[in-house]
């Protein structure tokens, strides 16, 4: 990690109405104050999207419409971008930026990898104590993004929960919808 300052960017999808989902992002600085919010317009995929994307629907969704264009328009550059759910691991090859899956030690996730492949994972405990401990874990062909971040995500770890900007994303996107920003 550079000598600039340390923003994290937060990228998730949330469905918020049913068959109704919206990507967000929020940027904070190291203390976790926001500096950036974004999210996308209304996503819908109707019945013969669901059929023929198949399993791969949400991977779609979650690069191709949230996770590439949010870091695209973003007028902060995030150094590390966290995410919680396992579709975005994919955008790592298409991106420079270091992008890590962060989860609550004890919560189960399987993670999908090729084939001969595993993610790297590394338990990360809060140097205050103040925080419950989390478990980075990065695309398999990205080992070197945790060891790059670990040291920052750490300090920043100190004073604020790396998982909780996700709650305040969640929030901001069902204000966003049924305010009816952005609709369709």
């Amino acid at each position: 990690m550079s000598d600039k300052p340390m923003h994290i960017a937060f990228i998730l999808v949330d469905e918020v109405k049913t068959g109704v989902m919206r990507g967000g992002m929020l940027i904070t600085d190291a203390n976790g104050k926001p500096v950036e919010f974004r999210c996308t317009s209304p996503i819908k995929p109707n019945a013969v999207q669901k059929t023929l994307y198949g399993n791969t629907l949400m991977p779609h969704i979650a690069s191709e419409l949230v996770d590439l264009p949010l870091l695209v328009n973003a007028q902060t550059k995030p150094s590390v971008v966290l995410v919680q759910q396992e579709e975005f691991l994919s955008m790592r090859a298409k991106q420079e930026l270091p992008l890590i899956l962060a989860r609550r030690q004890g919560q189960d996730m399987k993670v999908a990898t090729e084939e001969n492949s595993s993610s790297p994972e590394e338990l990360v405990t809060s140097p205050s104590g103040k925080f419950a401990p989390i478990v980075l874990t990065s695309h398999w062909d990205f080992a070197g993004d945790i060891a790059q971040c670990k040291q920052a995500l750490g300090s920043a770890f100190a004073t604020c929960d790396l998982l909780e900007p996700f709650e305040r994303v969640r929030a901001a996107l069902a204000t966003v919808h049924e305010q009816g920003v952005l609709s369709e």
